[in-house]
């Protein structure tokens, strides 16, 4: 049987530096988005 991968969940260190990078990417997140965790 193969293992089908079909997502990957990645943490970043510092989630208000990674939510301003995709803000400037251009990515349109609320800006009530604070970069707290929500799952673990």
């Amino acid at each position: 049987m193969a293992l089908d991968l079909y997502m990957v969940g990645l943490l970043p260190r510092d989630m208000e530096k990674s939510l301003a990078f995709y803000r400037r990417l251009g990515l349109a997140l609320p800006e009530d988005s604070q970069g707290g965790r929500t799952s673990r």
